[in-house]
């Protein structure tokens, strides 16, 4: 008797997910991609996806010497004063070493496998041929352009093998995050880096998702003060750690968060925040149209004939999500929900933004596992008053939560904040229509 068909999906996806980890870096990279594509992806497949795992055999010693050598210019014994051999982490890409500089300073030495480059451009090659095929698969019918999907692939492995801009990006959000008590972002040393090498401190703390990271009675605080790091990142400094899984997390020592592996990450411009902010806004304040309104901001689009079924479902989503009592419905199952619905009802999405989306999901259960009764939604609030009240962008504030202030408890704050506004000024803010 043949397998039940979930049975089989299953199989199915499974072996896709083994093909991609020895297909090469470049195969690895597309499984990632589409991992966090539930509005194209079929859920069995997502979730082997999902789980795809970027390990790889060290490369030998001698031939990592050799790279650092060349990348550095220099003999490794004038550069170091020891260098650990054994890597603490090898993946497709590269891996990282332990190593101390010549004041005793711990550092992580993070240098790219030999040949990494040619093998990921010959694994793009041979996919980006492939990509048509993804044009025939029903989910992806009509709704991705392959093209922009490869040039996105093709970006996100550059910057992966780029990891001097890995290091720009840590030292951007290490001057943003300088002086905040909660959050800690490795140090970048300059003059140990280079293209194919990133030297950062090393940080001594524990994985987030470890049983060490429970229990502490800072750990609720803890939890808050991350989850509000990410807010701030994508709608104050338009550049966020887009790889937010529990290994590119630690807990540090003295009880913080430290960021590792800025290999994926993202910006936005100042419209791009402000649209992302409307849809924060629309969802907490359960008004769909008005998250659709921004969301088409970021180049969204809805069929026409799908348009109305769409923004009911999203809205009866929200009202079921987002009851009176806070944190009792996760937000990331609110947010694949409405990812699935968006893929029932053909609806585009640009992947650029797909990563975002990854974060957004991500940060929710990450929190949990510092503390279970972490709440997105009253975190979100919190946060976006603390906005308002920062005055950040004031104008963004109030254009975007102009529909939403009363369920999200901002109605006086909005109203005393746009009075000191001139009439001019405050009509400016209403949305359209």
């Amino acid at each position: 008797m043949a397998p039940p068909e979930p049975a089989r999906r299953r199989r199915w996806a499974r072996a896709v997910r083994l093909f991609l980890e020895r297909a090469g870096p470049g195969f690895v990279k597309l499984g990632q991609v589409l991992s966090v594509r539930p509005d194209l992806v079929p859920e069995p497949l997502r979730r082997e996806l999902e789980a795809l795992q970027d390990r790889a055999a060290p490369v030998p010693w001698a031939r990592v010497r050799h790279t650092l050598e060349q990348a550095l210019g220099a003999d490794l014994r004038e550069t170091f004063r020891a260098l650990d051999p054994r890597p603490v982490a090898s993946a497709s890409i590269a891996q990282v070493h332990r190593a101390l500089l010549p004041s005793g300073r711990a550092v992580a030495l993070k240098v790219l496998r030999p040949g990494v480059e040619r093998e990921m451009a010959r694994n793009l090659r041979l996919a980006r041929r492939l990509s048509p095929v993804l044009g025939l698969w029903p989910s992806l019918r009509g709704r991705v352009d392959a093209r922009s999907l490869w040039d996105e692939i093709e970006r996100a492995a550059r910057d992966e093998l780029h990891l001097r801009g890995e290091g720009e990006t840590a030292a951007e959000l290490g001057r943003r995050f300088r002086g905040d008590p909660w959050i800690r972002v490795p140090r970048v040393f300059w003059g140990h880096t280079a293209r194919r090498v990133l030297t950062t401190e090393w940080v001594e703390g524990h994985k987030i998702s470890a049983p060490e990271a429970r229990g502490h009675p800072s750990y609720p605080a803890l939890a808050e003060a991350g989850a509000r790091a990410f807010f701030r990142q994508v709608l104050e400094f338009g550049l966020f750690h887009a790889d937010l899984h529990p290994a590119n997390l630690l807990v540090t020592r003295d009880g913080r968060i430290a960021y590792v592996d800025f290999g994926i990450r993202g910006r936005l411009d100042p419209g791009e925040r402000h649209a992302v902010l409307g849809t924060l806004a629309g969802m907490l304040s359960r008004d769909p149209a008005l998250a659709l309104r921004h969301l088409e901001r970021l180049g969204v689009r809805v069929p026409e004939a799908h348009r109305s079924a769409f923004v009911q479902e999203v809205g009866r989503a929200l009202d079921a999500g987002l009851g009176p009592c806070l944190g009792e419905v996760p937000v990331a199952s609110i947010g694949m929900g409405l990812l699935r619905a968006a893929r029932r009802h053909g609806v585009r999405f640009p992947h650029r933004h797909a990563v975002l989306v990854k974060a957004l999901l991500s940060i929710e259960g990450t929190a949990r596992m510092l503390h279970p009764g972490f709440s997105l939604e009253r975190c979100a609030r919190g946060y976006l008053r603390e906005l308002a009240l920062r005055r950040v962008d004031f104008a963004t504030v109030a254009e975007a939560l102009w529909r939403g202030t009363a369920l999200m408890g901002l109605g006086g704050l909005v109203a005393s904040q746009t009075a000191r506004r001139s009439p001019r000024k405050v009509f400016s803010l209403a949305p359209d229509g």
